[in-house]
């Protein structure tokens, strides 16, 4: 698993809008500088469970279609299920 799969996230949009800077103005920019404050899962350690690989057979999938919006949501819902967020938690 990579870091791609979670800054590509639903998760991911929802914690730089709510914390960059300049993410949640008008003209949404992400800098360098703010990545290192998204919380990120132990990687290797993920690779086993069960989220991370409903997330590898999805990236797989993505790379030989484009997702669907029923993809879309099981990716963002198994990256939650990293991060330990319960469905109502989930919400974005």
């Amino acid at each position: 698993m990579s870091l791609a799969a979670i800054l590509n996230s639903a998760f991911a949009v929802w914690f730089f809008l709510m914390s960059a800077a300049t993410y949640g103005s008008w003209k949404p920019r992400l800098f360098t500088a703010d990545l290192p404050r998204l919380p990120v899962p132990s990687l290797k350690g993920e690779v086993a469970s069960e989220s991370g690989c409903r997330i590898l057979e999805l990236g797989r999938k993505f790379r030989q279609h484009p997702p669907t919006c029923e993809e879309l949501e099981t990716y963002d819902e198994a990256v939650s299920d990293l991060y330990g967020l319960t469905p109502p938690n989930a919400l974005l």
